[in-house]
């Protein structure tokens, strides 16, 4: 046993008792009750053990070492689990744990909590909180659950972001520090137990009951004395139980208990049996136990049935006086019928009561000290409890935490006007409640009556009244009203908060003064006639601040008319929109520039190329576009790790761009390919000295730490408008060109030859292989299945070519499909693969596995314009298949033609019922061009950002940039190159549930895919 504190020695029966925790002001009664002598008048010498982790309440009493002791819920779950424990008395009517979050982190509810640390103790001391979570539909597995170290550092320093806690302890040193807080409370999310239970074992109770009574009757005589005199239990603490507590602290726990005791209106140590059976039933329903039908005798009897010791002498009375009963006759018969009409005249009163409560607006309740002795219909009406419910229930359940000092302290005067509280429901819901009440004599009680008057609808009301008055005062957005000349009449304080310019300062003048030069003159015209045309503009513009700092804003300007027509005011409102700007600027330059590098990417060197294509044939000069592959690099790659090579990368990207002359552009377009533009040149040879300073620029040694590496570079180089290919087609010929020269013994650069250059050759050759393919049937398709990484449901798969070759065997795609791009064989195959993918769908079908399939669209088959006809023609050779189970997959780097085409070939295919997506997206010429214009269902994540996102903060950002483009065009998304489960728990953390990749299925043949379905099992991690 823990060191103990024991009232003075006597003849009275030793007991122990322990305690919860270390002496503190929770236990006062128990000290009153030694300290005063009231355990001593009850011939008892009782023993005060204080409590640590290794001596807790429940083990000392059923190991016997204390006889009675005081614990929280985890009474009722023991006893609910076979141990033959008594609950004596309660305490608290209402538990003080709770969960504390710092305000600064935003953590203001439960489900704020998801994901996070969770500091708690366990689930049978933590039941209130675990009854908490299910109420909302959270289970333990979404929090990450720390065992509580009750050291509150740990939420001061970010360890944890919630706290287990006591409202009569832990908040005190929050304030101390002045540490601003939120407070989770199981009470607000429907769990209100019982805590700090007196308690014994039945075998105490059945040895030693009047012992038991006696304890009982003296613990709670300590209670009611540590009550009313707190300051002298707390010099008593500081005096005799050397308690780490300063005095303010002790009041602060005296103050907070009381709200938690209710001295005032609950006798001390009441239980309500209908209570203790919903707190068992909340431990059934949160999988603690499994049935809660073992409270018989767990509630202490107060009033036990016996024999009164009067009963013998009554009897032998009653047989004296049966001799004169004949005497008394007459008057008993009397008596009862005065009984009779008593009674008559009692249940017309209860009528007339019951029919007048009835017809009242609003609940009424009669209630003792809390306890609810009758109430009507409109209070079940209000609350939701039923009148069985709410009779013999604690009134104050009904109002909110908030409210309960407010109500406490009327009832405690007598108030009797009506006064505005918060009300709880039943569901736990809060709701704006009047009350009125009114002391009252109730089948002689001294009870009070209440009236309950739900003012949510009066409430309302008043808000849109106060809104609508205030609105222009506190809008978000800047108000400004000028007359019909412009002079400013009004403003509004968020004006004077944006601009700076108080309401003293402009008014009576002319809105010019905010004017930042940012505009033309065209655009104030354009504004003006809009305004006096059609009565109102709307637009963005940017202005000045009083300080000189330029801004932007998203205005609406409005003209007010009389009754004449003629314009009285106009009305401005206007919101700062330049963060948004900011922001803007920011995705654009994710967009456009390479997060590595910070090199132009493939998107801005479309836009550059183009660009200088229109100078050339402007000028009469020609452009080079330069395809460069760095030599070697993989082998650093492989040998160094990730880091090495990418600092070798940014390394050599600033010499090669320093390389260039200005008005260049280089470019990384992926991996360690760049292409350069290079432009006005009079002459070919012109681009010679770039060349080979690009080729020494790469080739010129770099010490990355301690290593030094070089690597070298191949470059292939076409000339426009000698080479008339447009954008697309010149970097494809400069590709080939690049390879030509790496086959050549690389660290060179070779010339693209238009008419005789052997690349052109080697590809007409590789097409009539596969010509041949497809005319010998060598193509098959694989399928790669797509899921929901969050509900483990396969919502698809991905048909992906493979050439089997009778002597390379299984060829990949990369190897064949660039050779056939933008060639009319490419709509032959891709023909195929629709028809292909059709057919298998109908076979996986006919087996009852119904999957939906993408198939991959080039360019070129998409412009067809008979493209739209033709699918038709395939889904119509597949009854069976219902075209919604079909997606076609558009990549983001193909280069479609007219924009305006391509959306109404597209729009024709969703008529149809075809659904489409966006490929690689990200990687390619024109994303939110794309995005906007064509109507894509999806977006897919490319691969190169979904692979290397947890190392790379800013392939991260790419990711969750892609998946807010997604939210904010209200497109689904899915991720490619989902490699491992932390990948996919990464995509979950950032709102990404559909993916696939090699972590959940490699591309398959289609005969694999019914056995990968059957077996197929999401991540456990991912379940969570």
């Amino acid at each position: 046993m823990s060191p103990a504190v024991a009232a003075p020695a006597g003849q009275e029966d030793i007991v122990d008792l322990q305690l919860r925790w270390h002496h503190q002001f929770q236990f006062a009664g128990y000290y009153a009750a030694v300290e005063k002598g009231f355990y001593k008048e009850e011939g008892l010498q009782v023993r005060l053990h204080a409590g640590d982790p290794e001596h807790q309440p429940v083990s000392e009493v059923l190991s016997g070492r204390a006889q009675y002791a005081e614990g929280n819920s985890e009474v009722l779950y023991q006893r609910l689990q076979g141990q033959p424990l008594v609950a004596l008395a309660v305490i608290f009517q209402h538990s003080p744990s709770v969960l504390l979050t710092l305000k600064s982190s935003e953590i203001s509810s439960v489900h704020d909590l998801i994901g996070k640390n969770v500091m708690l103790a366990n689930s049978d001391e933590d039941a209130d909180f675990l009854t908490m979570l299910l109420n909302e539909g959270i289970s333990f597995s979404q929090l990450n659950i720390i065992p509580s170290s009750y050291q509150l550092d740990d939420l001061i320093s970010g360890k944890v972001a919630a706290f287990n806690s006591y409202t009569t302890n832990e908040p005190y040193f929050l304030k101390l520090q002045n540490i601003a807080y939120n407070i989770i409370d199981p009470g607000s999310y429907r769990v209100d137990f019982y805590s700090d239970i007196l308690f014994t074992s039945e075998a105490e109770l059945r040895d030693h009951p009047k012992r038991v009574e006696a304890l009982r009757r003296a613990t709670l005589k300590g209670w009611r004395y540590a009550m009313d005199n707190p300051e002298e239990i707390i010099d008593l603490l500081i005096t005799k139980y050397q308690v780490d507590k300063t005095r303010d602290h002790l009041r602060f726990e005296a103050a907070e208990m009381r709200k938690l005791i209710f001295p005032d209106l609950i006798e001390i140590g009441h239980m309500n049996p209908q209570r203790w059976q919903h707190m068992a039933e909340t431990f059934v329903k949160a999988g603690l136990v499994s049935e809660s039908n073992s409270l018989d005798g767990f509630i202490y009897n107060t009033n036990p049935s016996r024999l009164p010791g009067w009963v013998l002498p009554a009897l032998f009375a009653a047989l004296l006086l049966l001799a004169a009963t004949g005497s008394i006759t007459y008057y008993l018969h009397r008596f009862n019928r005065r009984m009779a009409h008593a009674q008559d005249t009692l249940r017309e009163s209860e009528r007339r009561f019951k029919a007048l409560s009835e017809a009242s607006y609003g609940g009424i309740v009669i209630h003792n000290k809390g306890l609810i002795l009758e109430c009507n219909q409109g209070l079940s009406d209000i609350t939701g409890f039923s009148y069985q419910e709410l009779v013999g229930m604690n009134g104050l359940g009904l109002i909110a935490p908030e409210s309960l000092e407010t109500v406490l302290g009327n009832i405690h005067s007598g108030y009797d006007h009506s006064y505005e509280v918060v009300g709880v429901r039943k569901d736990g819901s809060k709701y704006p409640l009047a009350i009125k009440g009114k002391n009252i004599v109730y089948k002689d009680y001294d009870a009070r009556v209440i009236e309950f008057i739900d003012i949510t609808e009066r409430k309302v009301a008043e808000e849109q009244l106060r809104l609508a008055a205030s609105v222009f005062t506190h809008a978000r957005e800047g108000i400004m009203i000028t007359d019909s000349s412009g002079n400013i009449v009004e403003i509004n304080d968020t004006f004077s908060h944006i601009t700076g310019y108080s309401r003293s300062e402009v008014l009576g003048k002319n809105p010019r003064l905010l004017k930042s030069d940012r505009q033309k003159k065209e655009f104030y015209t354009d504004m003006w006639a809009s305004l006096l045309s059609k009565k109102h503009w709307y637009g963005e513009l940017w202005n000045r601040r009083k300080n000189g700092e330029l801004f932007a804003e998203l205005m609406t300007i409005s003209a007010v008319s009389d009754a004449d027509g003629q314009t009285k005011n106009y009305v401005a409102l206007f919101s700062d929109i330049t963060l948004m700007k900011q922001y803007q600027q920011q995705l654009e330059h994710i967009v456009h520039y390479d997060t590595l590098t910070n090199l132009p990417n493939r998107v801005l060197l479309a836009d550059r190329l183009l660009h200088a294509m229109s100078q050339s044939e402007r000028r009469g000069q020609s452009v080079a576009v330069v395809y460069l592959d760095l030599d070697g690099f993989k082998a650093v790659n492989d040998a160094h790790g990730h880091e090495v090579g990418d600092k070798l990368l940014i390394m050599l990207s600033q010499r090669m761009n320093e390389a260039l002359r200005e008005g260049d552009t280089l470019s990384r377009i992926g991996g360690d390919e760049f292409v350069a533009v290079l432009g006005d040149l009079e002459m070919i040879q012109h681009c010679e000295p770039s060349l080979k300073r690009l080729l020494l620029a790469a080739a010129s040694p770099v010490t990355v730490g301690r290593v030094t590496l070089q690597v070298s570079a191949s470059i292939g180089v076409t000339l426009y408008p000698q080479d008339g290919a447009d954008a697309d087609q010149l970097m494809r010929h400069a590709d080939q060109a690049m390879y030509v020269a790496k086959q050549m013994g690389k660290n060179r650069y070779h010339l693209f030859d238009v008419h005789h250059d052997e690349s052109v050759k080697t590809q007409r050759e590789s097409i009539e292989h596969i010509h041949r393919a497809l005319d010998d049937d060598e193509f098959v398709l694989y399928y790669q299945p797509k899921v929901n990484m969050k509900t483990g449901a396969v919502i698809g798969a991905e048909a992906l070519i493979r050439w089997q070759h009778p002597e390379r065997g299984l060829v990949p795609p990369g190897d064949f499909l660039p050779i056939i791009e933008d060639h009319p064989i490419s709509l032959d195959i891709g023909a195929w693969v629709i028809d292909t993918a059709l057919s298998q769908m109908a076979e996986w079908l006919a087996m009852g596995l119904n999957i939906p399939v993408s198939v991959n669209v080039d360019a070129l088959q998409l412009q067809q314009r008979d493209f739209a006809a033709k699918l038709s023609e395939a889904l119509a050779r597949h009854p069976e298949i219902k075209p919604c189970w079909l997606e076609l997959e558009i990549l983001e780097t193909s280069a479609l033609g007219d924009m305006a085409d391509v959306s109404a070939i597209m729009h024709a295919c969703r008529e149809i019922g075809v659904s489409f997506a966006l490929d690689d997206f990200g990687t390619g010429f024109s994303s939110l061009t794309y995005l906007k214009r064509l109507p894509a269902d999806l977006l897919k994540i490319d691969l190169s950002f979904v692979k290397d996102m947890l190392e790379d903060p800013d392939d991260r950002a790419i990711v969750m940039g892609i998946i807010g483009l997604a939210a904010a065009f209200d497109r689904q998304v899915i991720a490619e190159g989902v490699e491992t489960t932390a990948h996919g728990t990464q995509l979950l953390a950032m709102g990404c549930e559909q993916a696939q990749g090699y972590g959940i299925a490699r591309p398959m043949p289609a005969a694999e895919i019914p056995a990968w379905v059957a077996q197929w099992k999401p991540d456990a991690a991912w379940n969570g």
